[in-house]
């Protein structure tokens, strides 16, 4: 089947719309708690890209930040240093700092 090009605003709506679910899906999986789901997050490059979608418009940003929060606040084998680090290392303090002055 055919179908008609997308614009480009479309096209961007369409990408948020993906973002944002696969936000959902891993919220809902950390917010299970389990130690085995953020090591695994962590290990599967979440991190980034949480990083990376701390930079959109809400809801996105605050999934991201939450999200965050779970993986941060989990007790895992992973020490709390190790994961601070990563997230330096993924850019996290400019835009956390830019979403809590909006917020």
């Amino acid at each position: 089947a055919s179908h008609a090009p997308r614009a480009a605003g479309e096209e961007g709506e369409v990408q948020e719309q993906v973002c944002v679910q696969a936000a959902l899906v891993l919220h809902t999986l950390l917010s299970l708690g389990s130690a085995r789901i953020v090591e695994t997050a962590v290990a599967c490059q979440a991190l980034p890209a949480l990083v990376h979608m701390l930079d959109a418009h809400a809801p996105l940003s605050h999934l991201a930040l939450d999200c965050i929060w779970r993986v941060v606040t989990v007790a895992t084998s992973t020490p709390k240093l190790d994961l601070c680090r990563l997230l330096a290392r993924a850019g996290v303090a400019r835009p956390l700092v830019a979403l809590l002055e909006t917020s």
